[in-house]
């Protein structure tokens, strides 16, 4: 709403019943997913929807994944947290952490076939990521590199680059953060073990949506 938009109205033209969008447990499928980032965007004029979404991400809103990045020892740590648990809450799309060469990257991929709205999609979880990046450690990525072509509007590559505060790279291999391999030893910032160990043995308890789907070849 506060983008001009009524969300139900919105919803409900994406296939998606509202009222999962006011439930924090609710499942939603990623194909309406998608097709509700892709509506919101065109409904708006506004090819930027998916970043200015994704910079009110926190760890909070990763749940108990969340509050185990938060208290995790390193940044590593707190990437390999996510890595690990976002198959258990999630499918069509996978987060990634990896080293190549002279940096680490941060990533997310999707690999729903048939998936609209995929833009938006990264657009927002970079943003997202670039927010718990600066959330957990106080540091901003070296980069941000993008799959997905940059959309024809007149200063979008600047916009993107205000908001990030770093170069960014469209049309590239992967959607992710770029850091400098240090920067994963960072410590995570009011980090508590004993928090951490607890959220370990809750996490323990959680029943995951189902068996990750194999990956198409």
């Amino acid at each position: 709403a506060q983008h001009g938009l009524d969300p139900d109205a919105v919803a409900a033209e994406a296939g998606l019943d509202p009222a999962a969008l006011r439930d924090p447990n609710a499942i939603i499928p990623y194909v309406a997913f998608g097709r509700y980032a892709a509506a919101c965007a065109a409904r708006t004029g506004r090819p930027d929807f998916g970043l200015a979404i994704g910079q009110e991400g926190t760890t909070a809103m990763l749940g108990l994944v969340g509050g185990l990045m938060r208290n995790a020892p390193t940044l590593s740590a707190a990437l390999s947290d996510l890595v690990t648990n976002q198959p258990r809450y999630a499918r069509g799309s996978a987060v990634f952490a990896l080293r190549f060469g002279d940096a680490a990257y941060w990533g997310y991929v999707c690999y729903q076939r048939g998936a609209p709205g995929r833009d938006q999609i990264h657009l927002g979880a970079m943003a997202h990521c670039a927010r718990v990046l600066e959330e957990l450690c106080g540091i901003r990525p070296r980069g941000v590199i993008l799959s997905e072509r940059a959309p024809e509007a007149p200063g979008f590559q600047r916009l993107c680059e205000r908001h990030f505060g770093v170069p960014v790279a469209f049309d590239s291999i992967i959607s992710a953060l770029v850091l400098d391999p240090r920067d994963l030893d960072l410590p995570v910032r009011g980090a508590d073990p004993a928090e951490r160990a607890r959220l370990e043995a809750q996490l323990a308890q959680y029943r995951p949506i189902g068996e990750p789907p194999p990956i198409p070849e």
